[in-house]
């Protein structure tokens, strides 16, 4: 695996964890709400 790949898969598995993260921010904050 080269370097590029690397850091490509390491980028898709920070936006993956991020819009995970944020989708779990807006269930929590539209819990709050209810």
């Amino acid at each position: 695996m080269s370097i590029f790949q690397k850091s490509q898969s390491a980028q898709k598995t920070r936006k993956a964890f991020k819009s995970t993260h944020i989708a779990t921010q807006t269930t929590y904050a539209t819990e709050i709400l209810a």
